[in-house]
C-alpha cells in the first residue's frame, strides 16, 4: 500500500479535502497532486534523517507507517494554514523522525568484532591495534622520539 493510500485510510475525507485544497473552501475532492507531493516529501525526509528509506514492508512497518502518516498530515496542515498547530505538528513529527533513527540497528556482514563501548566513563574504547604502535606517526607525540 502505498504512503497516500495509508493516509486516506486512516484520515477523513473532508478532513483530507480541507487540508489539500486550503484556498478552495467548495472542493468536493482530495487533490491527489498535493497529497502525492506531502507524501513524496515525507519519504525524502525519511532518507535523509532515518538513513534508510520508507519502508510499509519491513519488520518495522508499523513504526514507518505512523511516522510517515503524521509527517504528510503535518505537512499539509503547514501548507494550508502555517499557523502555531501546524507549526507543532510538524516539530512532534521531526522528533518521531529522529527517534526511529535512534531505533535503527546497524547490520554488518563482517567477520570482525567490535570493541563493546565504555559507556559509564565515556572514554573512547579503541582497538588493541590502535594504541601505542602509532605513536611513532603522530608529529610531536611525547613517545616518538623514543623509537
Amino acid at each position: 500500500m502505498a504512503l497516500s493510500t495509508n493516509t486516506t485510510n486512516r484520515y477523513s475525507s473532508q478532513r483530507l479535502i480541507n487540508l489539500t485544497n486550503p484556498d478552495l473552501p467548495t472542493a468536493t475532492s482530495v487533490d491527489s497532486a498535493r497529497l502525492g507531493y506531502a507524501c513524496d516529501d515525507v519519504e525524502s525526509e525519511f532518507l535523509s534523517v532515518v538513513g534508510r528509506a520508507y519502508d510499509e514492508n519491513a519488520s518495522t512497518a508499523a513504526q514507518d507507517i505512523n511516522v510517515a502518516v503524521e509527517g504528510v498530515i503535518s505537512k499539509l496542515m503547514m501548507r494550508a494554514s502555517g499557523g502555531e498547530s501546524s507549526r507543532m505538528a510538524h516539530e512532534d513529527y521531526l522528533e518521531k523522525l529522529k527517534n526511529l533513527r535512534k531505533r535503527v540497528v546497524p547490520k554488518s556482514t563482517s567477520m570482525l568484532t567490535p570493541t563493546a563501548e565504555d559507556r559509564d566513563t565515556g572514554q573512547t574504547v579503541r582497538p588493541l591495534f590502535d594504541r601505542a604502535k602509532f605513536d611513532k606517526f603522530v608529529p610531536g607525540h611525547p613517545r616518538a622520539n623514543d623509537r
